[in-house]
């Protein structure tokens, strides 16, 4: 009974957004009921413990790093004036751990707050730049935006169990997805502050640089020659907040922690990857394959790899608002699926957003050959990975490497797909510039018939100028 079309009108966003015209957001009846359905299957979890046998069965649900469980030994170090880095692994950052210690007694304040970051995700990566194309009329737009929100929020089981587990990836999501948000709208200021808070969270998130750099690029008033401008006032302003809110947030971390050991800890070690657990990436295997000598340089090219593809998104993002064709959810996805392939302990909530904004793309799928044969591949790979996960843990009778092999199959075609997606977007933007250069050979060629009045013209016809 829900009208997609009226969500979507009723969650519009302005091109001017603000700050404070983010209160819309909370006036929605539809944010409380999704937050409500999120506390119901807390409530039921808390009496049947269901999570659990889905857990044992569904398998990179969550993972050692984003489980809320895990942080209860490191409550145990602060609850007796102990630093919680005392212990041999602990990937997550003081800020984290210290403000849930102060809610450790209250799980359902804790589930309240996970449940509100989660909804909000779902609104924001419903926003207009997320899933807006060309080809999308205003009443169609509105539609598209209303279904995208209404399937996150009630019928995407992965971001409800998720709320239910209390997973910090929602944490470093929320963050990282505001800041692209409010920098598209020009919020310059509180963009690179929560950009420095992802940053912080997940240095991994620069490989979404991109997002942030393409809406600051605007197309010049010139209708025969369009150009990019660059604003760089405020790119150095963007860059200058987020330096200053990073120099925040570790000098709070350097308070609390006045030993420091926390930079090892939750740093040095993730960039290491000491810590291996089967998960939906495939670092876990190739890293504990690897020899200790070569450990440090390998996780080197393994995390600057990413770093070179920054620059050709931009140049395609920069190509797309050229050509009159905005596709920054295309964007988007594309760079949180370069994040996914290098994200050492994955799961599959972050995975199901990813799919979901390129699914709002739906008028490039049918242009990606072998779009069908790629899914499927996809899920084959996902269900079987999972299906030998629990041969290996439960029944013994496997091993490691037939779990590995399967995560290789599932990114595989996840890469063959992006790839096609990717032809898909050249060929568009070929088309529009053998469109514009068709379209400019016949204006000077009709220019150049009305200046010259001694001469008829008059069997030129349209057909004939097109041979021409």
């Amino acid at each position: 009974g829900i009208n997609a079309e009226y969500m979507g009108n009723y969650m519009e966003i302005n091109s001017k957004m603000t700050i404070s015209e983010f209160s819309h957001i909370f006036r929605s009846k539809l944010f409380y009921l999704a937050i409500a359905l999120r506390l119901f299957l807390y409530y039921l979890n808390e009496q049947y413990h269901f999570t659990e046998a889905i857990q044992s069965r569904l398998y990179f649900l969550e993972t050692k790093y984003y489980s809320f469980s895990e942080l209860d030994q490191s409550f145990f170090f602060l609850s007796r004036g102990r630093s919680p880095y005392n212990i041999d692994i602990n990937l997550h950052k003081p800020l984290v751990i210290h403000g849930l210690f102060l809610l450790r007694n209250y799980k359902a304040i804790v589930v309240l707050i996970f449940s509100t970051l989660d909804v909000m995700i779902g609104y924001l990566l419903a926003s207009k730049p997320i899933v807006h194309s060309i080809e999308d009329s205003v009443q169609a737009l509105s539609v598209k935006r209303g279904r995208f929100l209404i399937f996150y929020l009630f019928f995407n089981p992965f971001a409800l169990l998720s709320c239910t587990l209390c997973s910090l990836a929602i944490i470093e999501y929320w963050s990282i997805i505001l800041s692209i948000t409010l920098n598209y709208y020009q919020a310059i200021l509180p963009s690179g502050a929560f950009y420095a808070l992802s940053l912080y969270l997940n240095p991994r998130f620069i490989y979404v640089a991109p997002c942030l750099l393409s809406p600051l690029y605007q197309i010049r008033t010139d209708a025969k020659n369009p150009k990019l401008k660059f604003r760089w006032a405020q790119f150095v302003l963007f860059v200058t907040i987020t330096v200053l809110a990073l120099f925040i947030f570790f000098g709070i971390s350097a308070y609390l922690e006045p030993e420091l050991r926390w930079i090892q800890r939750s740093y040095l070690d993730f960039f290491v990857l000491r810590y291996y657990e089967p998960n939906m990436g495939f670092g876990w295997s190739l890293f504990s394959a690897m020899f200790d000598k070569y450990r440090t340089l390998s996780s080197t090219i393994f995390y600057l790899t990413p770093l070179a593809y920054i620059i050709p998104i931009v140049f395609l993002g920069n190509r797309l608002t050229k050509s009159d064709t905005p596709r920054f959810g295309f964007i988007a996805a594309l760079c949180f699926t370069i994040f996914l392939f290098y994200q050492p302990y994955g799961i599959l909530w972050e995975f199901t957003v990813v799919v979901q904004i390129f699914l709002t793309n739906r008028d490039l799928l049918p242009k990606a050959k072998g779009f069908l044969v790629f899914i499927y591949g996809m899920s084959v790979g996902l269900l079987i990975s999972m299906q030998l996960m629990s041969t290996w843990t439960k029944s013994m009778r496997g091993n490691a490497t037939f779990v590995y092999w399967q995560t290789m199959v599932f990114h595989t075609f996840y890469a063959l797909l992006l790839g096609e997606l990717l032809k898909a977007v050249k060929g568009e933007l070929d088309a529009k510039k053998s469109q514009k250069l068709v379209e400019a050979t016949i204006s000077d060629m009709v220019s150049q018939i009305e200046g010259a009045p001694s001469v008829s013209y008059t069997h030129l016809t349209l057909p004939t100028i097109y041979s021409v």
